[in-house]
C-alpha cells in the first residue's frame, strides 16, 4: 500500500496528484531560473574579480612608483642591503655621496667598502653581525670616514635597520661633513677665544706687575745713580754701576714690551739712529743663543735713522733672530745685515710697500735651517699660528712682529726653501731729524731751596727720591699717607712750590688728590709719577691741570728736567 502511494505521488496521479505535479513543475522551472542566475552572478563575479585585481595591479604599481619616487628624489643616500652585505639597490643621491655610479654600486660593492679606515671597517663589521643576531637589537649607527671615488674623505653618519619579515636592511647616509668643519672651527675658535682671555689676563696681570716692578726700579736705579755722583770717576766701581743702571734701563724696556705686548702701552713713535739698537740686539743674541750658531754680520748704517718706537724694533730683531735660531735646531749660521736702499715705485710695491718710493733701511735676517712648508708660509704672521710643540711658543711673536713693521709703516718679506733656510727681509722708513734719544739727555739743573711736597706710598721709593730731590737742590718734604699730605698742605698752601704725588696709591688715587690740591691753591704745579696706569697719560695732564706727567722709574736726569722746567714755567 505504502508503495502504491509512493507510485501514485511520483506520477501525479491520485487524490492530489495533479496539485503536486503542478508545484513541482513550478519548483522545476524557479530552480533552472535560479541556476540561470547563479551562471549570471558568477559570471558578474569573475568579470568584478578581473577588474579589481587590475585596480590592485594599477594601485600597486601607483604605490611603488610614488615610494620609488621618495626612495630616488631623497636628500639622504639610501641602500637596500641584502644578508650578505651586498647593496642591491640604491638611489641617486647614493651615487652623488659617493662619486659611483648607481649601477656599480648595485651590481658589485658592499656597504662597508665606503669606509675609508681598514681598522675601522674591521671594527664596524664585527659589531654589525653581532647586533644582526640579537632579537630586537634595534637600529645601528655609525659615524666613520667615507673614501669618495675621487679619493676625497668625507665625514658620514650611517642608520642601518632591519626591513620587518625580511632578512634584508635599508641604510641611510647622512653626508655631516660640513657640520664636522663647522664644530672644528668653532672649537678653533674657542680655542683662540680662550687664548684671547688669557692674554687679557695676561694683559691686567701685567698691569699690576708693572706698577710694583717700577716702583723697584726706580729705587735701584736712584741709589745706583746717586753712587755714580760720589763714586771716584774712571775705576772699576764706577764701571760696575753703569753697567748696573744699564741693566736697569734694560728691565725698564722689559715692562715696555709687557705692557705693549698685552695692549697697554703704545708705541712711543719718534726718530732715533738704527744702528746702536741693532748693535744692543746683537749683543743680547750672543749672550742667549746656543754658541752652536755662528754670526754673519754686516753693518753698513751708520747715522740712518727710522721713526718709529726703539724698544719696539729692538724686539722686531730679537723675535725674528730666535725664531730663525729655533728653526736651526740649535746648530747652523745666522747671517743679520742692515743696510740702507732707495727703493723705486716698482720695487715698492713689489715689497708690499704700496709704491712708496724713498729711502728705507733694510734688515735682512737669514738662516740655514729646515726652511717653511709652502703651504704655511702664508699663515706664518697669523695671530695664534705656529708649528712649535705645545710648551715651545704661543704662536705670537712673528704675528706681534708683523704687527710692529706695519704700525711703522714697513712690511716684512719672507722667502724660504725647504731644507734650505728662510730669509726675512724688514722694510724701515728712512727719516732725517734730530735724534730724540739725543734730546733726552737732559743736563741736570740744580734747584734754589724751593720747597717740594713729595708724596709715595712705597717708603723706599718716597725715601730714594726724597734724596734724589734733595742732592739736585730742593728742600723735600716726604709724605707716605695721602690724607696727611692734604693736611700739611692745607695748614700753608703757600709755603710749597712744587708738589710730586704717585698716581696709584691707597684711599685716594693722585690724580684725585691733585684736584684736592688745586681746589685748595688752583696755581700749584703737580708732578703726578706712577708705575703704570690704565686711565691715565699724557694726553690728559694739561685736561687735569696736571703740570707734568712721569712714568716710573724715573732717571736722575729726567727728574731734575721735569722739575726745572715746572717750575721755571710757574716763576
Amino acid at each position: 500500500m505504502r508503495r502504491d502511494l509512493l507510485f501514485r505521488i511520483e506520477n501525479g496521479t491520485g487524490r492530489h496528484g495533479n496539485k503536486r505535479a503542478s508545484r513541482l513543475s513550478a519548483l522545476n522551472q524557479q530552480n533552472r531560473k535560479l541556476k540561470a542566475q547563479n551562471r549570471m552572478l558568477k559570471s558578474e563575479l569573475r568579470d568584478l574579480s578581473h577588474i579589481h585585481h587590475a585596480q590592485a595591479q594599477e594601485a600597486l604599481k601607483e604605490s611603488e612608483a610614488y615610494y620609488r619616487g621618495l626612495f630616488e628624489n631623497s636628500g639622504t643616500a639610501i641602500f637596500i642591503i641584502e644578508s650578505d652585505m651586498r647593496i642591491s639597490m640604491a638611489n641617486a643621491k647614493s651615487a652623488e655621496l659617493t662619486g659611483f655610479d648607481c649601477g656599480k654600486i648595485e651590481k658589485a660593492m658592499l656597504w662597508i667598502e665606503f669606509v675609508a679606515d681598514p681598522d675601522t671597517r674591521d671594527r664596524m663589521m664585527e659589531y654589525h653581525r653581532a647586533r644582526r643576531h640579537i632579537p630586537g637589537s634595534g637600529p645601528i649607527e655609525y659615524e666613520f670616514k667615507l673614501k669618495h671615488a675621487s679619493g676625497a674623505l668625507k665625514d658620514v653618519f650611517l642608520h642601518v635597520n632591519t626591513i620587518a619579515g625580511t632578512d634584508k636592511s635599508i641604510a641611510s647616509m647622512i653626508d655631516i661633513t660640513h657640520m664636522r668643519q663647522t664644530e672644528r672651527e668653532m672649537l678653533e675658535l674657542e680655542k683662540k677665544l680662550q687664548q684671547s682671555q688669557k692674554m687679557e689676563a695676561i694683559g691686567t696681570l701685567a698691569g699690576g706687575i708693572a706698577h710694583d716692578f717700577n716702583n723697584i726700579l726706580t729705587a735701584l736705579m736712584g741709589y745706583i745713580e746717586m753712587s755714580l755722583a760720589v763714586a771716584p770717576p774712571n775705576t772699576d766701581l764706577t764701571r760696575w754701576l753703569d753697567r748696573s743702571l744699564k741693566a736697569c734701563m734694560r728691565a725698564k724696556g722689559l715692562v715696555v714690551q709687557i705692557l705693549t705686548f698685552s695692549r697697554q702701552n703704545e708705541l712711543e713713535m719718534k726718530p732715533f739712529r738704527i744702528t746702536p739698537i741693532f748693535k744692543e740686539a746683537v749683543k743680547f743674541l750672543r749672550a742667549s743663543i746656543p754658541s752652536t750658531i755662528t754670526f754673519d754680520l754686516h753693518v753698513e748704517c751708520d747715522q740712518e735713522m727710522v721713526y718709529g718706537d726703539p724698544t719696539q724694533v729692538h724686539q722686531v730683531m730679537m723675535n725674528l733672530c730666535t725664531n730663525s735660531a729655533h728653526a736651526m735646531g740649535g746648530q747652523g749660521q745666522l747671517g743679520i745685515m742692515i743696510r740702507p736702499v732707495f727703493l723705486e715705485a716698482h720695487q715698492a710695491y713689489n715689497r708690499g710697500l704700496t709704491e712708496r718710493p724713498g729711502p728705507y733701511i733694510e734688515l735682512v735676517i737669514s738662516d740655514t735651517g729646515h726652511g717653511i712648508n709652502p703651504s704655511i708660509i702664508g699663515n706664518i704672521f697669523d695671530p695664534f699660528f705656529t708649528t712649535k710643540k705645545v710648551g715651545e711658543g704661543t704662536g705670537m711673536g712673528l704675528a706681534m712682529t708683523h704687527g710692529i713693521v706695519q704700525r711703522m709703516g714697513g712690511n716684512i718679506v719672507v722667502e724660504s726653501t725647504q731644507g734650505a733656510g728662510t730669509v726675512f727681509t724688514v722694510y724701515f722708513q728712512s727719516v732725517s731729524g734730530v735724534d730724540e734719544a739725543v734730546e733726552t739727555c737732559f743736563s741736570e739743573s740744580k734747584g734754589k731751596n724751593e720747597r717740594i711736597l713729595l708724596v709715595d706710598d712705597d717708603d723706599t721709593v718716597l725715601e730714594v727720591m726724597a734724596e734724589l730731590i734733595s742732592l739736585l737742590g730742593y728742600i723735600v718734604v716726604p709724605v707716605n699717607q695721602v690724607y696727611e699730605a692734604i693736611n700739611i698742605f692745607k695748614s700753608n698752601p703757600s709755603s710749597f712750590d712744587l708738589v710730586i704725588t704717585d698716581q696709584t696709591m691707597p684711599h685716594m688715587n693722585g690724580l684725585d688728590f691733585a684736584q684736592k690740591l688745586l681746589a685748595i691753591r688752583p696755581d700749584i704745579p703737580i708732578i703726578l709719577c706712577t708705575g703704570f696706569s690704565y686711565a691715565f697719560d699724557n694726553s690728559e695732564a694739561d685736561k687735569t691741570g696736571i703740570a707734568a706727567f712721569l712714568t716710573k722709574p724715573i732717571e736722575r736726569n729726567r727728574l731734575a728736567h721735569a722739575i726745572r722746567k715746572v717750575l721755571g714755567e710757574n716763576d
